[in-house]
């Protein structure tokens, strides 16, 4: 099964030292799926998602 997932992290940083780091994730279809929940039912369009590559994870 062929999955996309995006994800993020951030350092965590106080004054002085490295403390952790943050990381989130979600599936592509995840978060396309809630998008497309969240448009008004008369929106003419699409949702898409594009990675920084320029290929479509999700439609």
């Amino acid at each position: 099964m062929n999955q996309t997932t995006s994800s993020d992290s951030q350092p965590i940083i106080n004054s002085t030292s490295f403390q952790g780091v943050i990381v989130a994730s979600i599936e592509a279809k995840t978060l396309g799926n809630y998008l497309e929940g969240q448009v008004h039912p008369k929106f003419n369009g699409e949702i898409a998602l594009i990675n920084k590559n320029g290929s479509i994870i999700y439609s």
